[in-house]
């Protein structure tokens, strides 16, 4: 049995996840920032993001 009664594009699919609670959606944009920070290898950028919390 499919999960959406119609298709979805990944985009929308991403959506509907992240939507469903607020821990999915910080979890999604702190790795796009991460992701992000990885890509253009901003090493403070990253090592910022992924530092705990104190």
């Amino acid at each position: 049995m499919p999960l959406f009664k119609y298709m979805m594009t990944s985009h929308g699919i991403i959506d509907y996840l992240i939507n469903l609670d607020g821990t999915y959606k910080a979890t999604y944009r702190l790795m796009q920032q991460l992701t992000v920070a990885f890509y253009h290898h901003n090493v403070e950028a990253y090592n910022t993001l992924y530092s705990p919390e104190k």
